[in-house]
């Protein structure tokens, strides 16, 4: 994939990582690794860096559900938002879920009722390239 912004190109492989970067002049950057940037007169830079600078915070407009009540059978958390990628972590209760990004742009992970066993209020939030969307509250009743 290749990105244009201003008069900079930026070429990125299948997984999303900065592969070429040419600036306006014609001057190539090439990526030494798939984790640093390298151009000659700067400090090493990351890919997840980069694409960070061109990346608006995930926004999470909607859970659903927003209340399961405790004990109940597993469920799947649903997250509605923007700036959603492949990349995009679920943080819910404070720890980091396995993610998974549907078809139709909402993200998705695993909750288990039965481990809850008191009333909590718990909040959900959403890393994509290093910035995280505002948190949303989730209850268990």
């Amino acid at each position: 994939m290749v990105d244009q912004v201003g008069g900079q190109v930026y070429e990125f492989d299948a997984t999303g990582h900065l592969v070429r970067e040419q600036n306006e002049t014609d001057e190539e950057y090439t990526v030494r690794n798939a984790a640093v940037l390298y151009v000659e007169g700067l400090s090493p830079i990351s890919p997840v860096d980069v694409a960070a600078q061109f990346t608006d915070p995930p926004v999470i407009e909607s859970l659903e559900p927003s209340t399961v009540t405790i004990g109940s059978e597993d469920t799947t958390l649903y997250v509605t938002g923007t700036n959603f990628t492949e990349d995009s972590v679920i943080n819910f209760a404070g720890h980091d879920e396995p993610t998974t990004l549907n078809n139709d742009g909402t993200l998705s992970t695993g909750l288990k009722p039965s481990l809850w066993k008191a009333p909590v209020v718990v909040q959900c939030m959403v890393t994509t390239a290093g910035k995280v969307s505002e948190p949303v509250d989730f209850s268990f009743v």
